[in-house]
């Protein structure tokens, strides 16, 4: 016992002595915002993309089947919703948690999953996708499309031009091809590749991928840039040379067509309000490599993919 008051003890005044230390001489140190980190970073990683999944697998399979014996699908939804919703009130119910625990806790983490779990069956329970069946012209007209390999990452340089009264609210990318779909997932793996498209794509670009500041109003030439895994996007970053280039060229010996297709619009609330095409790009991945490894800092993938723009 004596032992153990001592540990306790002992542990409690390096806690606090931890704490003196870093205050002293860690500037941003911040208990508040090093608890807010913590969640941040597990909402953020692999434990929250798989519970996304869960969903979007779910809902997807609701949506396919919600005409099955009448409306099998639609009524499977709540089950779903209300399990992936609820599961921290029962948890508190089951072990009888103090009331104080229940409101600072389990409700606001309830009402933030309830907050998500719209969000994303809102974005999944459509007919088509409305960005893919959209027909009109891009509002954009690429003049190039240069693609720079970072250290890490991959950047396209595009210049072009717009409407002059044209500004951009935001964006999303969208990677289309079913043969592209299909030798990624044989590359990466099916599974992560049904994790990606449920919990990322299509990608939302401004302002981490994609600066908004470069579609002003008023000016009709468009110089910008599109960043996928470069240094300044945190997990998403790619090593070049070990990682990107050698999956690419892997791509390259199947060589699917890529579809680029970015729409702009408005993030609301709940899901997603479409308000046209942006611009459009098509090339294979030999075209991607050999535009990258041109002389002079790269070649125009739209020359090298024989135009292929809308």
């Amino acid at each position: 016992l004596l032992v153990r008051l001592a540990w306790l003890v002992s542990s409690m005044v390096s806690l606090l002595h931890a704490a003196k230390i870093a205050r002293r001489y860690i500037l941003l140190y911040n208990p508040k915002a090093a608890i807010t980190w913590w969640i941040v970073t597990v909402t953020g990683g692999h434990l929250w993309r798989h519970y996304r999944t869960l969903l979007g697998v779910c809902t997807s399979f609701c949506f396919r089947h919600r005409r099955s014996l009448f409306f099998l699908g639609e009524v499977l939804l709540f089950p779903v919703f209300s399990l992936w919703v609820g599961w921290p009130l029962a948890l508190a119910y089951a072990y009888g948690l103090p009331r104080y625990m229940l409101y600072l806790g389990m409700v606001p983490i309830t009402v933030g999953l309830a907050w998500k779990a719209v969000e994303l069956i809102a974005s999944l329970w459509k007919e088509d996708n409305e960005a893919a069946s959209d027909k009109r012209d891009s509002i954009m007209k690429l003049v190039s499309v240069v693609p720079v390999f970072e250290k890490q990452g991959i950047r396209l340089d595009i210049t072009g031009t717009k409407p002059p009264n044209f500004h951009l609210d935001q964006a999303r990318f969208h990677l289309q091809g079913d043969a592209l779909w299909s030798a990624l997932g044989s590359l990466v793996g099916a599974s992560l590749i049904s994790s990606f498209k449920f919990t990322i794509h299509p990608i939302v670009m401004c302002d981490t991928f994609m600066r908004r500041e470069d579609y002003k109003a008023n000016t009709k030439n468009v110089k910008t840039s599109i960043s996928l895994g470069t240094a300044n996007q945190g997990w998403l970053r790619m090593n070049t040379q070990h990682v990107l280039r050698p999956r690419l060229e892997s791509l390259a010996k199947k060589d699917p067509l890529v579809e680029i297709y970015v729409e702009y619009g408005k993030k609301k609330m709940f899901g997603w309000e479409h308000e046209g095409v942006l611009f459009t790009l098509q090339f294979s991945i030999s075209d991607l490599l050999r535009a990258a490894d041109a002389p002079g800092g790269g070649a125009n993938l739209i020359n090298a993919a024989g135009g292929q723009t809308r």
